[in-house]
């Protein structure tokens, strides 16, 4: 069995004070009614960006000094033996000029030498120089292109989970687009947004891969590859849960930060899920039940026929609340109306929030152990989705395949 995974470094939400229009009508206490519009759809690019490797290394010239100076030390040495033979031939010890005369045909073919070779070396600096200056300016112009697509994703990424700010502009709106505008089926359904952080890249950025009889590594496809590395992350984006795959999880902390975080992730949910289909439970102590009281005025808090609030905050409204919702799963259980694959949500689904921790633990925690059991065993295929808060690791469920810390 795999660890669930641990998120960190989310950036918690500012969650403004104030009523919003998610609220039920308190003169009423009907929920907000208004017609859901197609959604708008910012897609996230998915292109695939290909890096060409860089031109091949040009050849380095081959001659070296050494070969073009030896012809020039045998020429010396030649003309130093003829002109000692020349000169012990002769009566008075003279040299005669002939003995030098394969001196200057030596020196210009050294000198030719070494003009090729010097000129060679240049050459071969300049290509060097344009192979490195291309290639860069070429990396230069996918940097610019894999830039945008990062920038594509984040717009897209804050498009689907805004701010928590936005989400009350559109609450206080209604916008038709917008407010409630994910439905059972959608790849986002029940996707939670925790905060900003970096997430993959859902472009694709490919290098081909280097010679495996490279000897000596290439500084500039060490750089190709440097740049698919830098941009296979995107920074910035909305780090989400997605509660539809992991199905229980555990949130781990600072009560006061827990509180806060949980309280956003509810409103996302309320903003983006209507409430016919995303119920959403809590689960307190009645210490704690002003932290939390605000969920009551929440139209998804309530069930469809409005005989039951999902709100649990003293040991007999928890064993109501859990029976209520017990029935329900052992119906839908018994019936099997489990979830394949790529199949919809049982609807609607329960988004229960354990913040009181003797309900899963301790004496009291027995009457509720059935229950539980089920959720924890089949919640996705039943459409139930529990949130577990405890300020220590070691109370959360071990079945949680995911832990926010």
């Amino acid at each position: 069995m795999q660890p669930a995974p641990i998120i960190t470094g989310v950036r918690p939400l500012h969650i403004p004070s104030g009523n919003t229009a998610l609220e039920v009508d308190q003169s009423t206490h009907r929920p907000p009614e208004f017609p859901r519009s197609p959604r708008e759809y910012v897609p996230f690019p998915d292109d695939e960006i290909q890096i060409q490797m860089p031109p091949a290394v040009p050849q380095s010239p081959s001659t070296s000094l050494i070969s073009i100076l030896l012809p020039l030390l045998g020429v010396v040495l030649m003309v130093g033996f003829s002109a000692y033979a020349a000169a012990s031939m002769s009566e008075n010890g003279s040299i005669p000029p002939f003995a030098f005369m394969s001196l200057p045909m030596g020196l210009v073919s050294v000198g030719a030498g070494l003009f090729n070779h010097f000129n060679g070396r240049k050459k071969y600096k300049q290509q060097l120089e344009l192979r490195r200056s291309t290639y860069e300016q070429y990396l230069a112009q996918k940097s610019t292109q894999l830039s945008d697509f990062s920038q594509l994703q984040r717009f897209a990424s804050l498009a689907a989970h805004p701010e928590l700010i936005q989400c009350f502009e559109v609450a206080e709106k209604r916008t038709p687009t917008k407010l409630w505008d994910r439905e059972n089926g959608d790849p986002d359904f029940l996707d939670v947004r925790l905060g900003i952080g970096e997430s993959p890249a859902t472009f694709i950025v490919k290098v081909p891969d280097p010679s495996q009889f490279q000897i000596t590594p290439d500084p500039l496809e060490e750089k190709s590859r440097g740049l698919a590395t830098t941009f296979a992350r995107v920074n910035k984006l909305a780090v989400v849960l997605p509660l539809s795959e992991i199905g229980a999880a555990g949130f781990v902390g600072k009560r006061d930060a827990l509180v806060n975080t949980l309280r956003a992730a509810i409103l996302h949910l309320a903003a983006h899920h209507a409430p016919n289909e995303v119920k959403i439970v809590v689960l307190t102590s009645e210490k704690e039940s002003g932290e939390w009281n605000w969920v009551r005025w929440l139209p998804h808090n309530w069930s469809d026929g409005r005989e039951t609030r999902f709100f649990g905050n003293s040991k007999a409204s928890q064993a109501r609340v859990m029976e209520y919702i017990e029935n329900i799963l052992k119906q839908r259980n018994n019936q099997q109306v489990g979830r394949e694959h790529n199949e919809s949500l049982p609807t609607p689904v329960f988004v229960m929030i354990f913040a009181d921790v003797t309900i899963w633990r301790g004496n009291d925690a027995l009457k509720f152990a059935p229950v539980l059991d089920l959720i924890l065993k089949n919640g996705i295929d039943l459409g139930a989705f529990p949130l577990f808060i405890s300020e220590q690791i070691s109370r959360v469920p071990k079945a949680c395949k995911a832990v926010v810390d």
